[in-house]
């Protein structure tokens, strides 16, 4: 047989029997044991291939299991723990594997061993001892446990679990499992073994796996599987004394992961190995049956606690543990990682948390289940293992090297860095980089600071195990431990031996007086650059890179000065923004060539942090006057002046890709057009192009203010000859310019106006033509004026003119000769499609415009004009919602536009046009929002806070609450700001700064680490400030003091409490003893609340002692006048006791608690002052003050002052309560009905101005869309005033006033009539909502002077800035649906007539009807004009913006609306 497994497939197969089988494996088991657990695992592995029946199987596992049980000294022991005395081994080659090799079995002299039940018993002195993994350990009730922090905890095999009973809390994370040989219990040979009554796997409490280990009770549960406390049933039956195991019971997530539960068992192999005083130990691996049924380990207990806890309880109160506390810990941590290194296994996942500090001082290292086989340093080739630990997630990111994190093969140095952040905490409290991973720290530029106490040597030795690379990291654990103690290391080093035995035999063959020129040239060096200028030291510079670096580190450390001095001259002077040479690119260049010189030295780091300081300062400085320059159209070219500076300072600045520069350029060139200033809008487009070539919005903005600057010379032109326009002949002379604007404006008011004027001309040479002219005459008057009428929109007329005197056939021939000709030039047009073409466009609209005329003569086109009319919307709807998509919004609304002129009126028209405003708008906001997260981000790196503050107020308001910017991001950065801010202020010593900064950064982001470990120290250190002036000069303490003592205790650092204790007390002590001759109470009470503020001091307490403190005898009536709210005889008390009790500390409190009832009430009276104030008359606002007036006297009830003012509050109360209101009407009386009953409401002499039952007043503004904010006054007892709504006021009116809800009516005017006599009224009730129309300026001007004699207020027209701010409603508009002109295939389907004054939907405050329907009077200084369009209007026209100059007269589309002054 070649080996075990090749003899059972020879039993498999029947070439060999069970008996000789089981003789050899007795023979090869008792020569070479070691190979115990190899024979298991193969028997396995047959058996899991269903070769082997159950009774072939149980029959030889239980004989290979008897074996280990009886020689687990021999099967555990790795030849590392061995003696070295041994006997000649017999190996049996037939069942062992052919590449194993030798085995050494070891035979131990000098010592009586014996073997009980698998366990090693050692008899030393007559005493057992019992040996665990080579340590002696004493179990006390088989299980170890402490309590810590109040909760029970146990630590198994290394790791603590918090003990867990009859629980479903999620599984605590663990690391991978850790292994060794295991003693087993006999299974019977007929059965596999198995847990007994637990066939179906559900092992638990009271489950017996091995028919040894019974199952107890739950003690942890793990990310591998639950941790039992369990009986060793073979141990209690021997009266065993520690009875007790804990055992591990892995979950059934590692049948899912073969290569991790191969590895697991590879791993605990490695483990066994790791016998040492400060490694845990791990004692059995197994399965609880055959293959695929659960693996269990069993693991040793320890009592303590993890060094994590013993971090966070015991040294962070410290703020860090003495050295020789320290060291005794790190030097046992150290310890167990050399033994391990020794045996080539790198730990992997080093950490206070795998680390175990026992009750007796024993520090333990935790975890080698995750270890790894380094490489052989001989062949270079490493143990393969088949899996990573970072895929396992057993890394931890913030003591894994910088290498672990980069992926590569394992070195004892990852340890190393792990091992030396571990001590860096344990003597500051502080992780080395704050807990960031190495590439994050790396990235960061991140140096730990050194520790003030510690020597130059250990701090070199802490920044050599934290160094990033391993060549520049310490080479070994026990290099590092011995440099950190202050010990010799250089002849540990290997490298460092062959360096020395060079030098000496290169100190052998060089001459001495080569050493001595040399030695000298290296000194005369040094006096150059020593003496020398500028020019000198930069040429010297590259003399000494070329030296060797011995060399380069003594010129270099000799000429420090003359060296640093250097390069920070040139780095101030190339960071200088106020010099025009200033070049932050080459200060860099300079910061790299000091790395040279000076690498990883504080000088590098100064130098860094200042250029890196510099350049965000300037950069936020440039950028706060970019910003304001972008909003001022003044400055706004400065902003290319400011990028060039940003990229002279950083080429990369994302500023320098803004978008705002052309945006800004865009919007104040849009204010300029709307504006009418085409040239100033014309150059600032010009401007923005200018930076941002090709800007497709600036380019369609440019496109549309030339075309309005060139509408506005046509109609200036046209205005000059307008009135000499009187003949047709005259029109046909300017048919050019007419033609052209009627072209780029075909709405322009001009057109309309002189269209008015062309038509009867036109009509009465038309009417001649057919009277006494033939054919030719109406052809010649087609031919002279058909482009006149084309621009007057007279297309039906010039259809009529060009079938003048054609009758029958002939008239049938000429119209569809013109229909066919204009079909076929549609038909080209359209399979030419140009739509950005004018010409294009302009022709194809007059084949269009004329077709429809026609279609009139022959409905036989009209199926056509509708299909080229929609497929042209199309066409344009298309181009409209491309360019939409690209964000050019003016091109798009020109788009909409030409869709109008070949199809007015289509509802989708009104959608798009909203669809566009919606776009543009948010478009804006994004635009805003992005500007303002990228300057936030440039404030807050140069920690500008109060511009970042503004602007994050401003980003709250533009963007959701629940965005993740607001909630998450931007507090994150300025937190972060606030975080360097407070640093720079601790640094200067100001820490009552430095912690409020703290405060606020952490009211922004709680979960910053830098901010929460800053707090505590910052608000000791202010403390200290805080409470050394307090303890100087008062006698008596607030209640925080107590609070503000512990937290410098606990928080600042062990020199500082200490010093603060002892200078305190010394304070105390010295104005105590001041004061003992000059007032014995003061000095009594201010040595009671020492002693118990300061129990420690025997100082004050001797004094305390000493001094016995007089009692107030006045205390209780005192106490009782303040709780009564007796202030006044309170202060009497005070009085007549302040010249015997003034210092008692009884009557400093009292004095202290009465100033403060007495401040809390005067504040509240303040308060009660102003509203009073404002409060006027209006008994609402009275009643309101009287309420904070009797809160003021609950406080202070004996207050003279306070009962004056609350009886002459209660006199103006009864004096303006108002009168009870009567019942508001349901409705005002008909207009018949008043016009019959005006005997006691219509004579002017007998009228008083009655009070309304809806007063307008202040509280309503802005409330106008509510039924219940809308406000009249009464001009009868039965009828109202035009109904109003309250405009608020704001940034243009400092008094808020009313305006007419509705344009006045015909109902509002006929009340009017009847109630003045001075007209007729309308009683067509159908009318009675139409606005009245058709009279004259006057007129209306005659009935608001009626109505202020009327109603005792003020009415009147409004002025065009009133008009203007109510319609405008801060913004508030409704959908655009007003009553102006829209036609559909030449036929009116809106703004056919005028419509009720109700109709339509109000704006944000109110109002209807401000735009269409009929036109509205408004005053002007210079003029009368009309604003907001009419009826008549085209829709497209409409708008609050829409103004005309009038005349005063009436006509059919003026109507007006009032205004009232002075609300109330």
């Amino acid at each position: 047989m070649a080996n075990f497994k090749a003899a059972l497939e020879a039993l498999v197969v029947g070439k060999l029997n069970h008996k000789s089988l089981s003789k050899q494996l007795d023979s090869v088991l008792n020569s070479s044991p070691k190979f115990a657990n190899k024979m298991l695992s193969e028997l396995d592995e047959v058996y899991g291939q269903k070769k082997l029946n159950d009774k072939q199987y149980s029959v030889l596992k239980d004989q290979i299991i008897k074996f280990r049980q009886a020689h687990a000294s021999k099967t555990n022991k790795h030849p590392a723990t061995q003696k070295q005395n041994t006997t000649e081994k017999t190996i049996a080659p037939d069942l062992l594997h052919e590449d194993d090799g030798e085995l050494d079995a070891t035979v131990i002299g000098g010592e009586e061993k014996t073997v009980i039940g698998g366990e090693e018993k050692t008899v030393i002195g007559g005493e057992e001892k019992t040996v665990i993994g080579g340590e002696e350990k004493t179990v006390i009730g088989g299980e170890e446990k402490t309590v810590i922090g109040g909760e029970e905890k146990t630590v198994i095999g290394g790791e603590e679990k918090t003990v867990i009973e009859n629980t479903n809390s999620p599984p605590k994370t663990s690391t991978a499992g850790k292994t060794s040989a295991t003693a087993t219990a006999t299974v019977a040979p007929n059965k596999t073994a198995a847990p007994t009554g637990e066939n179906d796997g559900n092992y638990g409490p009271g489950s017996i796996i091995k028919q040894r280990f019974k199952l107890e009770k739950v003690l942890g549960i793990g990310g591998m599987g639950k941790v039992y406390k369990a009986l060793d049933l073979l141990k209690a039956e021997a009266k065993d004394k520690k009875p007790y195991v804990a055992i591990k019971l892995l979950n059934e997530d590692f049948k899912d992961h073969p290569e991790a539960f191969i590895s697991l068992q590879r791993e605990s192999s490695r483990q066994q190995k790791l016998a040492h005083p400060n490694i845990a130990t791990i004692y059995d691996f197994d399965r609880v049956g055959g293959p695929g049924t659960p693996v269990y380990i069993t693991m040793e207990l320890m009592e303590g606690m993890e060094l994590k806890d013993f971090i966070r309880k015991k040294v962070r109160p410290k703020k860090g543990l003495p050295f020789e506390e320290a060291y005794e810990i790190i030097e046992q941590l150290g310890a167990g990682l050399t033994y391990a290194h020794e045996l080539m296994l790198v730990h992997s996942d080093f950490k206070p948390g795998n680390a175990f500090l026992c009750n007796d001082g024993t520090v333990k290292t935790l975890d080698f289940g995750i270890a790894r086989a380094v490489k052989n340093p001989i062949t270079g080739e490493g143990e393969k293992t088949l899996f990573d630990p970072g895929k396992l997630g057993a890394l931890t990111p913030a003591y894994a090297s910088l290498e672990m994190l980069e992926g590569k093969e394992p070195d004892t140095r990852d340890d190393t860095y792990a091992l030396a952040c571990t001590a860096y905490e344990l003597l500051t409290a502080k992780h080395p980089f704050n807990k960031l991973a190495a590439n994050k720290a790396k990235e960061n530029n991140l140096e730990p600071p050194e520790i003030k106490s510690l020597n130059k040597k250990q701090n070199r030795a802490l920044k050599r195990g934290v160094a990033f690379h391993r060549a520049d990291r310490s080479p070994t654990v026990e290099h590092f431990v011995d440099e950190l103690a202050g010990k010799a290391t250089w002849h540990k080093n290997p490298f460092v031996i062959a360096a020395a035995v060079l030098i000496t035999l290169t100190l052998m063959l060089i001459s001495p007086a080569m050493d001595y020129m040399h030695q000298r040239k290296i000194e005369g060096l040094v006096t150059e650059i020593n003496q020398g200028d500028q020019q000198t030291i930069d040429e010297k510079l590259g003399e000494i890179l070329l030296l060797d670096k011995t060399d380069q580190t003594t010129v270099a450390d000799e000429a420090k000065n003359a060296i640093q001095n250097y390069f920070s001259d040139n780095v101030a002077f190339l960071i200088d923004a106020n010099n025009d040479e200033y070049d932050f690119p080459a200060a860099n260049k300079i910061i790299e060539e000091i790395g040279k010189f000076y690498p990883e030295s504080q000088f590098l780091q100064r130098q860094t942090t200042l250029v890196t300081t510099s350049k965000k300062k300037i950069i936020s400085d440039l950028n706060a006057q970019y910003v304001s320059a972008l909003k001022d159209p003044q400055l706004i070219n400065d902003t290319k002046n400011i990028l060039t500076k940003i990229a002279r300072i950083e080429p990369g600045h994302p500023l320098l890709e803004d978008p705002r520069p052309s945006n800004a350029y865009r919007l104040l060139a849009l204010e300029k057009f709307d504006a009418n200033q085409f040239a100033t809008a014309l150059e600032l487009v010009k401007s923005g192009l200018a930076t941002a070539k090709g800007d497709a919005r600036l380019a369609d903005l440019e496109k549309k203010i030339l075309q309005a600057q060139r509408v506005a010379e046509l109609e200036s032109d046209l205005n000059i000859i307008k009135g000499q326009l009187s003949s047709l002949i005259s029109f046909r002379d300017q048919q050019t310019v007419i033609s052209e604007l009627a072209d780029l404006s075909p709405d322009s008011d001009l057109i309309q106006s002189l269209s008015i004027k062309f038509k009867p001309l036109l009509q009465k040479e038309l009417g001649l033509i057919i009277k006494t002219g033939g054919r030719n005459d109406a052809e010649g008057l087609a031919s002279n004026y058909s482009a006149l009428m084309i621009a007057f929109q007279l297309n039906e007329k010039l259809t009529e003119v060009k079938l003048t005197h054609l009758t029958d056939d002939a008239r049938k021939k000429e119209i569809s000769r013109m229909t066919n000709s204009n079909i076929n030039d549609i038909e080209s047009a359209l399979g030419n499609i140009d739509t950005d073409n004018q010409k294009w466009e302009i022709k194809l609209l007059r084949n269009i415009q004329e077709l429809a005329s026609l279609s009139k003569q022959d409905k036989s086109t009209d199926t056509k004009l509708i299909k080229y009319r929609e497929q042209i919307t199309n066409l344009y709807l298309d181009k409209a919602k491309q360019t939409l998509q690209e964000e050019r919004f003016d091109a798009a609304d020109g788009y909409v536009d030409t869709v109008e002129r070949f199809a007015p009126g289509l509802e989708v028209l009104l959608d798009t046009r909203n669809a566009i405003s919606s776009a543009r708008d948010e478009s804006e906001r994004k635009a805003k929002v992005e500007a303002n997260k990228s300057d936030f981000k440039i404030f807050t790196e140069a920690n500008n806070i109060a511009e970042a503050e503004k602007l994050f107020e401003q980003l709250k308001a533009d963007i959701p609450q629940t965005d993740t910017y607001i909630t998450s991001e931007a507090p994150r950065l300025l937190a972060d700001s606030y975080a360097r801010l407070a640093q720079t202020n601790a640094e200067a010593k100001d820490y009552v700064a430095a912690f409020s900064l703290v405060t606020k950064g952490l009211e922004l982001d709680l979960t910053n680490e830098m901010l929460r470990s800053l707090k505590d120290e910052y608000q000791a250190e202010a403390n200290i400030s805080e409470l050394t002036e307090l303890f100087k000069t008062s006698l008596t303490f607030p209640t925080d003091v107590r609070l503000k003592i512990d937290q410098i205790e606990n928080y600042a650092s062990a020199t500082n409490s200490s010093a603060f204790r002892k200078n305190i007390a010394s304070i105390l002590a010295e104005r105590i003893d001041t004061l003992k001759s000059k007032d014995e109470n003061a000095a009594a009470g201010l040595a009671q609340t020492a002693a118990r503020l300061f129990p420690a001091s025997s100082v004050l307490a001797s004094l305390k002692n000493e001094l016995k403190l007089k009692p107030w005898e006045g205390l209780s009536a005192a106490n009782a006048a303040i709780a009564a709210g007796k202030l006044t005889e309170a202060s009497k008390l005070k009085e007549n006791a302040a010249e015997k009790f003034g210092t008692h500390p009884q009557y400093i409190s009292f004095t202290r608690l009465l100033d403060d009832k007495k401040k809390e009430a005067e504040n509240i009276y303040k308060i009660y002052q102003q509203d009073m104030e404002s409060a006027g008359e209006e008994y609402e606002k009275l009643k309101v003050a009287k309420s904070l007036l009797a809160r003021a006297k609950s406080f202070w009830a004996d207050s003279p002052e306070f009962g004056d003012a609350e009886n002459k509050l209660n006199q103006l109360i009864a004096k303006v309560k108002p009168k009870p209101k009567p019942k508001i009407r349901a409705r005002e009386q008909s207009i018949d009905a008043i016009s019959g009953n005006t005997s006691d409401g219509a004579s002017r002499v007998n009228w008083k101005p009655m009070e309304s039952d809806s007063e307008c007043t202040k509280r309503l503004a802005g409330y106008g869309k509510r039924a219940k904010a809308i406000c009249f006054d009464m001009i009868h007892k039965s009828a109202r005033g035009p109904l109003m709504v309250v405009i608020p006021n704001g940034d243009t009116y400092e008094k808020p006033f009313a305006i007419a809800k509705y344009e006045i009516s015909v109902s509002d005017w006929s009340k009017y009539c009847i109630l003045s006599g001075t007209c007729k009224p309308i009683k067509d009730k159908d009318k009675r909502n139409d606005p009245i129309r058709n009279i004259s300026l006057q007129k209306a001007k005659d009935y608001a002077s009626w109505l202020s004699e009327r109603t005792g207020k003020i009415y009147r027209i409004p002025t065009k800035s009133e008009w203007e701010y109510a319609a405008n409603a801060g913004g508030k508009q409704p959908k655009k649906d007003f009553n102006c002109r829209v036609s559909v295939n030449q036929k009116l389907i809106k703004g056919t007539g005028i419509v009720s004054v109700k109709s339509g939907k109000s704006n944000g405050w109110g109002l209807k009807n401000y735009v269409g329907n009929v036109q509205e009077w408004v005053m002007d200084e210079k003029a009368l004009l009309v604003r907001g369009g009419a009826y008549t209007d085209a829709h497209s026209k409409c708008a609050i913006s829409l103004e005309r100059e009038h005349k005063g007269e009436g006509d059919e589309a003026t109507g007006f609306r009032l205004i009232r002054e002075n609300v109330g």
